[in-house]
């Protein structure tokens, strides 16, 4: 780990030498073609034979990568990245994931099933003459409270799954006793009806569900969004600067069947957007680094056919937006977007989420909406020029894809997963002074002729990758394995 702090890691790689060979640099392409929660498919060329390091995280337990069907072994590099030596060439590399514990049983137990199966299908033709029908296998959702992006999932999930709930005022302290004791008597009444369970947010309301699902022997997913692996005491922000709730979440992810975050930086970041930042490696190794469980990413989603609808609203050229809940304002770049209103009194900033009544010094060319309901939000979106996200800290990003498949022109922090969602659709900000903004506002001007480009491109990009039918599919996938 220290000598990564000393090196460029886009040009070299650290290898355990104690437990693998060192390996020479390769050189070539790559490019995935296909990426899953269970396997991975890239196209390679190979132009001399070598080490390639691939931005995936190594779980030896498993995983099992192949070149025209001969298999390779996978080394650890980077202290938590996958490197394969690779031969000159031309080829497909596939990567899946293949559990011994798992595969070494699976013929006896798929015969022993049939055999059953088969057995009760005669016993039922000969009782009564009719085929039986197979139920959809029920699964629990665990979620402390339900935001937009937690039912949104809910609606996917009972695409696949009889789905059962338990929701509690879990963020009310006063109710901590006695939502332990509900839940517990809840999870003991109804857990061994259940095929599955996943749970929203690591927290006190995943302890129970992942001690009793290993009792139980019932497999319990947790989905990371990203307060449940950070601990950034400057902000007042993350459950992991609680030492009893971050205790909590300890046990509950080495407990949990796998973990599923959002995005690749709750998994490891370093945050420099912000020289106020006192703790920038977050996340979930960062925390954790010793932690076995197996992890799965499955990008957040939105529901882009809603957000994309036909309109015919005309788009003001000098508008701002921006979400945020109370709260963040300080994490969400408030005080920052007040900063950037009066440099630029000719335009307006509209922010969805926050009351105006707590920020009346605020310049007023900044406009503060309150909470809107998912239509008005989208009229906020298709009438605004640009959307603005300038967070410290952001797990994923749902606003952002909202703002996106509505045809509002990106510009966000260069910091966690938030580069990646925009692609080369928008505008990032490196660092957040008023130095970077007026270079970057600059370059934005300059380029006013391929804005309707970008917005297009926005759109397209949020239907391509982050849609909810999509995520959907995934989640359920890997549930099942």
């Amino acid at each position: 780990m220290d000598k990564l702090k000393r090196m460029n890691t886009a040009t070299v790689a650290v290898m355990d030498v104690r437990q693998q060979e060192a390996l020479s640099p390769g050189a070539g392409t790559l490019e995935l073609l296909d990426s899953r929660p269970d396997r991975l498919r890239y196209a390679a060329q190979v132009d001399k034979a070598g080490l390639a390091v691939f931005s995936e995280i190594h779980y030896p337990e498993g995983w099992v990568a192949e070149i025209n069907g001969e298999e390779l072994p996978i080394y650890r590099v980077n202290y938590l990245l996958r490197g394969l030596n690779l031969p000159e060439g031309a080829y497909e590399i596939s990567m899946r994931f293949e559990p011994k514990s798992y595969f070494g049983t699976k013929t006896l137990l798929v015969i022993f099933q049939y055999v059953s199966v088969l057995l009760l299908l005669g016993a039922l033709g000969v009782a009564f003459g009719q085929k039986q029908r197979r139920m959809p296998p029920k699964l629990l959702h665990i979620f402390p409270q339900a935001s937009s992006f937690i039912q949104e999932d809910q609606a996917q999930l009972e695409n696949y799954f009889e789905v059962l709930q338990d929701v509690r005022p879990w963020t009310d302290k006063r109710k901590a006793i006695g939502n332990f004791l509900g839940q517990g008597l809840f999870l003991l009444r109804r857990l061994a009806e259940v095929d599955y369970v996943l749970v929203q947010f690591a927290g006190y309301w995943s302890f129970l569900p992942t001690l009793l699902g290993k009792w139980y022997g019932k497999p319990v997913y947790i989905v990371l969004h990203g307060t449940d692996v950070a601990a950034l005491p400057e902000l007042g922000y993350g459950s992991l600067r609680i030492p009893l709730l971050r205790r909590a979440i300890h046990w509950s992810l080495k407990w949990a069947t796998a973990l599923f975050p959002v995005s690749s930086a709750l998994v490891w970041t370093e945050l420099h957007f912000d020289t106020r930042i006192q703790n920038r490696k977050q996340g979930l190794y960062a925390h954790f680094p010793d932690l076995l469980s197996p992890v799965a990413i499955i990008r957040q989603g939105v529901n882009t056919r809603f957000w994309a609808a036909p309109h015919q609203l005309p788009r003001q050229e000098k508008q701002f937006a921006a979400v945020m809940g109370p709260g963040q304002e300080y994490l969400k770049g408030l005080d920052f977007i007040g900063e950037l209103a009066k440099q630029m009194p000719e335009y307006t900033f509209h922010i969805a989420g926050i009351a105006a009544e707590k920020h009346s010094s605020l310049p007023p060319n900044v406009y503060l909406l309150g909470r809107l309901d998912a239509e008005a939000l989208r009229e906020l979106y298709r009438c605004s020029g640009f959307y603005l996200q300038l967070s410290l800290f952001e797990g994923f990003g749902c606003a952002l894809v909202e703002a996106m498949a509505a045809g509002c022109l990106p510009i966000v922090a260069q910091t966690m997963h938030l580069p990646h969602i925009i692609g080369e659709s928008g505008y990032l900000l490196p660092y957040r002074t008023l130095y970077a903004w007026e270079a970057l506002w600059k370059q934005i001007e300059s380029e006013r002729e391929a804005w309707g480009t970008l917005r297009q491109r926005a759109q397209n990009r949020a239907k391509t990758y982050f849609d909810s039918t999509l995520r959907g599919e995934y989640l359920q996938e890997a549930i099942r394995i």
